[in-house]
Order: structure tokens, then C-alpha cells, then sequence
């Protein structure tokens, strides 16, 4: 019913840059929890390993911030293009 789509790439690029923090901050997280292991006993070291095993969702984060980044060079093209055509 509505032939008009908008879509706020400026969103999409925000999103993506608060997902590329967190992961930086997951990052730096992971690799003070490897230091951890030389350090603890082995009563805490299944607590560890779960947690260790949370900072995993790096990669699926990092995915999703090159999606968004991705959808939204993908729209500002289509957006160019058809501007170019009027």
C-alpha cells in the first residue's frame, strides 16, 4: 500500500559501531580471563571455562556489524543510483 521505503542508514551504521565496541571490550575481556588461568586453582576453573566460553559470541557480533554495515552501503547505493536516474 505504501510504495516508498526508508530506511536510516545512519542508523544501521551507528548500530554497527556500538556492536564493533562491544566486541573490542569482549576482546580485551578474553584475553584478561587467559591470564586468569595461570592463576587459579582448579575448585574455580570450571567458573572460568564458562565464562571464557561467553566471550565465543565475539564472532557472531563481529558478523552482525558487517551485516549492518554491509545493508547499509547496499541502501545509500540503491538510494545513489535511483537518484542518479531522475
Amino acid at each position: 500500500s505504501n510504495p516508498y521505503i526508508k530506511v536510516n542508514t545512519d542508523k544501521l551504521y551507528q548500530y554497527a559501531q556500538r556492536l564493533r565496541k562491544v566486541n573490542n571490550r569482549l576482546d580485551v575481556l578474553d584475553k584478561r580471563l587467559d591470564k586468569l588461568y595461570w592463576n587459579i586453582g582448579l575448585k574455580d576453573l570450571w567458573n572460568l571455562i564458562q565464562a571464557d566460553i561467553l566471550t565465543d559470541y565475539s564472532y557472531r557480533i563481529k558478523k552482525c556489524a558487517g551485516y549492518l554495515e554491509s545493508t547499509a552501503d547496499d541502501f545509500d547505493k540503491v538510494a545513489s543510483d535511483l537518484l542518479r536516474k531522475l
